[in-house]
């Protein structure tokens, strides 16, 4: 999206261009998948009446730099991945078989439109050993459509997400770095990085790794 954007400073014709309603419905279908037709035609036409305002509200601002907390998240600041991740990372022991799961799941699932029209019990196979599949899957299936056709401004609005969710997207996907209202201790750690180099938790030495699972669920039991 940055990319698209910076083009469209580049000349007065190109702005033209990337500001075109018909490039960003393209670009919007391309990244999110055919459903993007159907859900988000009428959200765009009653509320924005901009494609482009639609793209760019569920796209990263601003790429965040990797830090040796590695924060599951990290990997994933895409809005849609990283909203995945979250619901996907909920309530499980942690570690890098959990990492190694969401990984592959988000290699075969790459747009909410592909989690939208998958078969329950294939989703359900892929993510068996995260447990509570049956949950996730509804989770994933209404936080997909929701993504798409919602008018919503933070993830919270949407269904299995809470502040948990809120907190990591504004940091990861917005380019959030001041901590005030972050609550999460690993979230808040990674934000003290940022500014110093440094965890939180760092006495002397840094460890070789930080446990990140203990973040928190949200919603899920709503699914």
């Amino acid at each position: 999206m940055r990319d698209v954007t910076a083009l469209g400073g580049a000349s007065t014709a190109l702005r033209t261009t990337t500001e075109g309603d018909f490039l960003w419905k393209q670009l919007a279908e391309a990244k999110w998948g055919a459903a993007v037709r159907d859900l988000a035609e009428k959200e765009v036409t009653s509320r924005t009446g901009h494609w482009r305002e639609y793209c760019q509200r569920r796209m990263c601002l601003k790429d965040p730099r990797q830090s040796p907390l590695d924060l599951i998240q990290e990997a994933h600041t895409d809005p849609w991945r990283h909203l995945v991740c979250c619901q996907l990372f909920s309530r499980t022991t942690g570690g890098p078989v959990v990492k190694t799961v969401i990984a592959a799941f988000l290699k075969s699932y790459t747009t909410p439109t592909s989690i939208l029209q998958a078969e329950a019990a294939e989703i359900e196979v892929a993510i068996n050993s995260l447990g509570m599949q049956e949950m996730r899957r509804k989770a994933l299936k209404r936080m997909s459509e929701g993504f798409l056709s919602l008018d919503w401004q933070l993830p919270s609005e949407l269904f299995g997400c809470g502040s948990f969710a809120d907190e990591s997207w504004s940091i990861f996907c917005r380019g959030q770095t001041n901590p005030r209202g972050i609550t999460d201790r690993f979230l808040r750690q990674y934000l003290t990085w940022l500014r110093t180099g440094k965890s939180a938790d760092d006495k002397q030495e840094r460890p070789a790794k930080v446990n990140v699972t203990q973040l928190k669920p949200q919603h899920l039991a709503e699914c």
